[in-house]
């Protein structure tokens, strides 16, 4: 696949996996919310008040630290790939 792929095809789906991963990262992301699901149905809530998160049980990945970036308008984020595929 990657023989008949051009160099700005390949930076689209690198830019696309930042948006949107898929993968295994994305595998052990969709692992993580169904254990967290399963543990917030079944936990007790006087022991365990709190929640738990998908990033507890995530085996490969760390929990990222909060950030307070304001969210990007998806139509600015599109100009701004688009900005940075024509710069290269």
């Amino acid at each position: 696949m990657l023989a008949g792929m051009t160099v700005r095809t390949f930076q689209e789906w690198q830019e696309y996996d930042r948006i949107e991963p898929f993968g295994e990262q994305r595998e052990e992301l969709r692992h993580g919310q169904k254990m967290a699901q399963y543990a917030n149905y079944h936990r007790d809530w006087e022991k365990f008040p709190d929640p738990a998160t998908c990033w507890q049980f995530m085996n490969f990945t760390d929990q990222p630290e909060p950030t307070e970036e304001p969210e990007t308008d998806p139509e600015e984020l599109s100009r701004q790939i688009a900005t940075e595929l024509f710069r290269m």
